[in-house]
This record gives structure tokens, C-alpha cells and sequence, in this order.
């Protein structure tokens, strides 16, 4: 399902200023084997190309689960359109990534404006376009959809769709939002909708390996062929899915600790123990955790490092005798302990760390 390299289009040291610290994830090795590949999900792509495969969906419905629509609005013809329609209220699930298509599917096309937005312009592959042109945006989760299960967000390619304006539509009359840039408006840059005993879902490129991509892309793929959405419980971690739900005060706070878990999610939160013990070669220094800007785990020394907020760098070992006590974004509190932790960064800002989360440089595939 991957695309060919996205072309980064801005300046390499716009990017450095603008999008440093960034932070990655992936699905933990716990449950990807839950996960099933392309062709055990029924899969199928539709470009310019080959377009007239939709009619094979007529003579037979079950040739497909996921019909992945890459067509442009020229390409698809009423016909084409009945017949997709048709599939879906049958049982099948239709991807499309072009709000101007949206009216064909049961939704309302509702633009993108870059104006304010934290974004890079880039040109990527689209259909039969190799270079399009759109901007990378981070897209927040809303609601409690179970595609968003242990989605905490993730980067979105949006097409331009008119000047300055980029795909995304209207989460209004039975539409409902997955992503949004901007949690207080409708416009949103990925929804779902159901329609007779199937679904529709406006769905963007999105990069795996930033944020939460990959576990959003598997999630979206199980639930739309119909199969149950893998879930981190406790006995997979001590921070469960259920832990990552964001509970509304809690999303007041303007500023978190971020913890990166050493199954390679990402937690943000609050620290509440006061104090961790670090040893040094030449002593033990009890440190309070308010001094800290961040402890890392295990570099590659094998040694534990802390920053303290005046920038000083000490590194030795750390000991988290009885753990860390740490408040969830769901107000539940857990204990974790020294191997449960790669990294804790402290008092970190929500927005900064929001704008940092965009990163097409180090890995710009992306997934239909």
C-alpha cells in the first residue's frame, strides 16, 4: 500500500527550525500480530488506470472488502458511481481521499485553509499524478471512534483541492470526524459515514512511522473489513489503550510530561512522584523531578542520562526505587517502573510539542 517517496519541497533549514524534536511510533510487538496484511483484508486500489474494475464489483461483491478510490472526479462517471454506492449500502467499505468527490459518497466537501495552520507544502504521488500538490498537517483524534483506539494523532498529506485550499470535509449530517486539525470546527481531514450496511471513509495519505500513522492506518483497515480492533490491555502494558483517552480537564493542562515507552508509544501526562535517585561515579544525587528538563533511559553507553533545566547534562545511573507514579491523560494513575521508560521529557508545552510532531524528512513514505 505504500507510495513513492513524498518530495520535500521547503528549505532543509526550515524544516530544522521549525520541526525539531520530533518523535516517532510505531504498533507495539505485542499486538501487531493481530494485525492482518493487504490481501487478507480484501484490499483493493482504484486509479485512472484502472477504473473499470469498479464494474467487476456488479458481478461480484465479494471480490473486494476495501475499495481504495484514487480516481479523479473526471474519471469516475455516474454509472461508476451507482455502482460503488450500490456496493457499499451491500456491505463494503469505500476509501476516497479527494474532497471533491465527496458529494458523490454521501459527504460534503468542506476545504482546508493553510491560513494559521501549522503545515508544510509538499508534492507527493496521487493517483496517476506522481507530483501533487498538498501540505503535510498533523491531524488530532476526536470522539471515541474505535478506529482511534491508542491514536494519540498522526501526519495527513492533504491535496490541494483549489488555492489554498486542501481536501477535507464536513464532520455534519451522520459524518462523523476521525481527525481534525482544529478540534473546535467541523471541517475535518478524516470521517467516516455509514451508509446502508457498509461505510464510506474520507481518508488522507498519512506517513506510518510519525505520531501514531501506523496504528491509525491498521486500526482503519481492520475495522473497515469488519474485524475487531486490536487493543493494548494490561497485559500488554501498564499504560492500556483506555489509559491514552484524554479526559476533558485534562485537556486544559499547558503543560505535560511526555514519557516514550519502551514499547515505542508515546504518553503524555503528569509526573507526580517528587523526586528519582541518580548515581554518579562519585556520588548519589537525589533529584527533585522539578528541576528536571529530561531523564533518558539506557543511551547507547548503557548509562541513564538527566538534563537538568539549566541545560547541565550528568550522566551515571538512575534509580527508580518503587517507580515512577504517573497520571494518565484518562486521570488514572499507574506506577511505572525503570524498564517500563525510554525517555521522560518534563513541563513540556502541549502546543510546542503538537507543532513538533511533523517530520518528512527522515522517512517520507507514505500509505494509500
Amino acid at each position: 500500500m505504500s507510495t513513492k517517496a513524498v518530495i520535500v519541497t521547503m528549505a532543509v533549514a526550515f524544516l530544522l527550525l521549525c520541526f525539531s524534536g520530533l518523535s516517532y511510533a510505531q504498533i507495539p510487538e505485542s499486538i501487531k500480530s493481530f494485525y492482518h496484511s493487504d490481501k487478507e483484508l480484501g484490499i483493493k486500489v482504484v486509479t485512472g488506470r484502472n477504473v473499470q474494475d469498479i464494474k467487476k464489483l456488479e458481478s461480484e461483491p465479494a471480490s473486494a472488502r476495501i475499495v481504495v478510490v484514487q480516481a479523479s472526479r473526471e474519471q469516475l462517471t455516474p454509472d461508476l458511481v451507482t455502482i460503488l454506492m450500490n456496493w457499499v449500502k451491500q456491505g463494503g467499505t469505500l476509501w476516497f481521499y479527494d474532497s471533491r468527490l465527496a458529494d458523490f459518497f454521501g459527504m460534503e466537501a468542506m476545504p482546508l485553509s493553510s491560513d494559521g495552520l501549522n503545515h508544510k507544502k509538499m508534492e507527493g504521488e496521487y493517483g496517476d499524478t506522481r507530483k501533487y500538490p498538498g501540505i503535510a498537517v498533523l491531524g488530532n483524534p476526536y470522539g471515541d471512534h474505535p478506529v482511534l483506539t491508542g491514536v494519540t494523532g498522526a501526519v495527513i498529506f492533504a491535496i490541494e483541492v483549489g488555492k489554498d485550499q486542501y481536501s477535507a470535509v464536513s464532520a455534519r449530517k451522520g459524518t462523523k470526524a476521525l481527525l481534525k486539525t482544529d478540534l473546535t470546527k467541523d471541517v475535518a481531514v478524516s470521517a467516516i459515514r455509514e451508509e446502508g450496511k457498509g461505510m464510506v471513509v474520507f481518508k488522507p495519505l498519512l506517513w506510518e512511522s510519525q505520531v501514531d500513522g501506523a496504528r491509525f492506518q491498521g486500526n482503519l483497515k481492520e475495522y473497515s473489513a469488519g474485524l475487531p480492533i486490536p487493543k493494548i490491555t494490561t497485559k500488554q502494558s501498564k499504560i492500556t489503550d483506555e489509559h491514552m483517552i484524554e479526559k476533558k480537564d485534562f485537556g486544559q493542562k499547558s503543560l505535560v510530561d511526555i514519557v516514550h515507552l519502551a514499547d515505542g508509544r508515546i504518553a503524555s501526562g503528569k509526573v507526580l512522584t517528587e523526586s528519582i535517585t541518580f548515581d554518579t561515579p562519585d556520588r548519589t544525587l537525589k533529584i527533585p523531578v522539578a528541576d528536571l528538563k529530561y531523564l533518558e533511559v539506557g543511551t547507547g553507553s548503557g548509562m541513564d542520562t538527566v538534563v537538568f533545566k539549566t541545560e547541565k547534562k550528568t550522566t551515571g545511573f538512575c534509580t527508580l526505587k518503587g517507580g515512577v507514579q504517573f497520571l494518565t491523560p484518562s486521570g488514572i494513575k499507574v506506577m511505572l517502573e525503570k524498564q517500563d521508560i525510554k525517555k521522560i521529557l518534563f513541563n513540556e508545552s502541549k502546543e510546542a510539542h503538537g507543532r513538533g510532531r511533523i517530520d518528512t524528512t527522515k522517512d517520507s513514505g507514505r500509505t494509500r
